[in-house]
């Protein structure tokens, strides 16, 4: 299949105005808004090709490469962190160019398995004067299990995300004169688990579960001759949970 989208989005009141300077653990970061964003604008190519088996009568399997190309102009983003700071910018130009490949695997009433491997190149014009020059690319792998415990009614969800290495950049003045530093933030993996059951003909459920298991905090990212530049906090630390539903 192929598809192509047009899109706009304006800056919201948050990317406009908000100033906020939340805290994660040691470390307290300032986010500021810029009245001056301008509008977003993109286009989108999306070709891809679904290919499904029936194994047997309870086994299926699809798999889906595909090749996705974004080209987006003024996109309102924000800026790299430097010392603790960042702020709502536009890109003069950003465009994404990603090869993926899905795999689902299920079983009738039993095991269900997703599996997402891609790679993501991005290339970044901050201003008329800086770019990336190249198409800087990074691996992203994701993979979601269901299986449901049969004997005891207990389904289980796992999901893992890797998210690999990525370049970064930021511009810093240097003896009067912007230049443009390059930075690399170091890959990170996550992992969440819940367990569930029902009772009293399914209108109860009872879930319990631990997210962020690895317990990854914050990501070191080093500037281009591998000194420490800043931690960028990404998660909050591991943690867990109970949850009931109930339906009249």
């Amino acid at each position: 299949g192929l598809a192509y989208g047009r899109g706009y989005r304006a800056p919201s009141i948050k990317e406009l105005y908000l100033d906020w300077t939340p805290t994660f653990g040691p470390f307290t970061y300032t986010f500021t808004g810029n009245e001056n964003l301008k509008l977003e604008s993109s286009n989108s190519y999306n070709l891809y090709y679904t290919y499904t088996k029936q194994l047997n009568n309870k086994n299926n399997v699809s798999i889906e490469p595909a090749i996705l190309y974004n080209d987006i102009k003024n996109l309102i983003g924000l800026s790299e962190l430097v010392h603790f700071e960042r702020h709502y910018i536009n890109l003069k130009e950003n465009k994404n160019i990603t090869t993926a490949l899905h795999i689902n695997y299920s079983q009738f009433n039993a095991l269900h398995v997703n599996l997402g491997i891609s790679y993501l190149g991005r290339y970044l014009k901050y201003t008329e004067k800086f770019n990336s020059k190249t198409f800087m690319f990074s691996p992203i792998v994701n993979m979601a299990v269901l299986y449901p415990i049969k004997p005891i009614g207990v389904n289980v969800n796992a999901f893992y995300k890797y998210t690999g290495k990525r370049k970064g950049h930021y511009i810093e003045k240097v003896g009067g004169e912007e230049i443009l530093q390059e930075t690399t933030r170091k890959g990170f993996s996550n992992l969440d688990i819940t367990l569930s059951k029902s009772f009293l003909a399914k209108k109860l459920n009872f879930t319990i579960g631990a997210k962020n298991i690895l317990d990854v905090t914050d990501i070191e990212t080093v500037n281009q001759i591998g000194e420490a530049h800043e931690r960028n906090s990404q998660l909050w630390g591991r943690s867990f949970f109970i949850k009931t539903k109930y339906k009249f």
